[in-house]
């Protein structure tokens, strides 16, 4: 028995092989040069914010409150209300978004992952509950959820973490579950489940491999929600406290001004624009290059 489990086991990762998460595209793609430069800026200011940030973030100068970029040396974008330095701002904020995206996704990747590869795999009666709570989550609207979840537990980094987690792992169950459904049904895995392979060694080596194209997909594709979720709480007061270097806060705090003072507003709200632009943009050519069906154009 043991050597034809042995046997077993071998002969499906020869035919999991046989059928790649990801074949060689007959056309070479293009990277997209454009999401890719927008999140390596990020990936360095959310790293060294410290060092390229010209003043500390929530340095007071009242007596260059309000001015103008270019119009006071050493504050490129101006300043805000408060005399802040707008760049140092703006870096930080960087920081915060990618901060709270990484933690928050990964979370919400992992609860979501756990749960759609027990619910594919399983089926059943497992798959009808846990697709039901899957149903149940996405019903509610993405911010209500995060507003609710805010309002109970205050202000602050861990709210908001937790808040995109709770509202962004059912998108992770939903896509995860779809693939270890069809995965399943394939002649490597029904193999190993006659060679008497255990369940956990199946999908340790033949199921979590095939997932990850699309875990990273909908990771990516999930980002600029994630971005636009935290901007939308620190703007409505309920995520980051008032005066934190965030591009959500710095829209709120200058709405007050934005007829004197445009730049307070403009220019974080140019940040989310190109932010979730780019992750958007990145997010559909990893989708379009990992679509064995596209690869074939």
């Amino acid at each position: 028995m043991r050597g034809s489990t042995h046997a077993g086991v071998m002969l499906a990762d020869h035919l999991s092989a046989a059928e790649p998460v990801a074949p060689a595209m007959r056309r070479r793609r293009s990277p997209p040069w454009f999401p890719i430069t927008v999140m390596v800026v990020m990936a360095v200011c959310a790293v060294f914010a410290p060092l390229l940030a010209p003043h500390p973030p929530t340095e007071l100068n009242p007596v260059i409150a309000n001015s103008p970029p270019l119009h006071v040396h050493g504050y490129l974008l101006g300043t805000d209300t408060l005399g802040r330095d707008m760049l140092s701002r703006l870096i930080y904020g960087a920081r915060t978004s990618v901060f709270i995206a990484l933690i928050g996704l990964g979370f919400a990747a992992a609860i979501g992952t756990s749960i759609g590869v027990a619910s594919g795999y399983l089926g059943g009666r497992v798959d009808g509950v846990l697709m039901r709570l899957v149903d149940v989550t996405m019903a509610f609207p993405t911010i209500l959820t995060a507003l609710v979840i805010a309002l109970f537990l205050g202000e602050g980094q861990a709210t908001v973490i937790l808040a995109v987690s709770v509202t962004m792992w059912a998108t992770f169950a939903r896509m995860i579950r779809g693939d270890v459904s069809e995965i399943r049904g394939r002649d490597y895995v029904t193999l190993a489940k006659i060679a008497g392979v255990r369940a956990p060694t199946i999908l340790r080596r033949h199921v979590i491999p095939n997932v990850m194209n699309t875990l990273v997909v909908v990771a990516t594709l999930l980002l600029s929600q994630v971005i636009l979720l935290v901007a939308s709480l620190s703007y409505l007061g309920v995520g980051l406290p008032p005066g934190a270097p965030d591009w959500g806060v710095m829209i709120s705090e200058g709405q007050s001004v934005l007829f004197t003072s445009w730049w307070i507003s403009l220019f974080p709200g140019i940040a989310i624009t190109v932010v979730v632009l780019a992750t958007n943009l990145l997010g559909d050519w990893l989708r379009d290059a990992s679509d064995p069906r596209l690869r074939q154009l």
